[in-house]
């Protein structure tokens, strides 16, 4: 259900801001879904 998916996005939204709290992965499309948004690369 969709209930179910936005639960499950939402904890993964969770479990990666503990890991990279800068940078949102997870972008929410309207009408669409979801897309995976990675960061632009460092450059070090």
């Amino acid at each position: 259900s969709e209930q179910a998916i936005d639960a499950l996005v939402r904890r993964l939204r969770d479990r990666m801001a503990e890991i990279d709290p800068d940078w949102q992965y997870i972008v929410t499309v309207r009408g669409h879904g979801f897309r995976l948004d990675n960061p632009p690369p460092t450059n070090s």
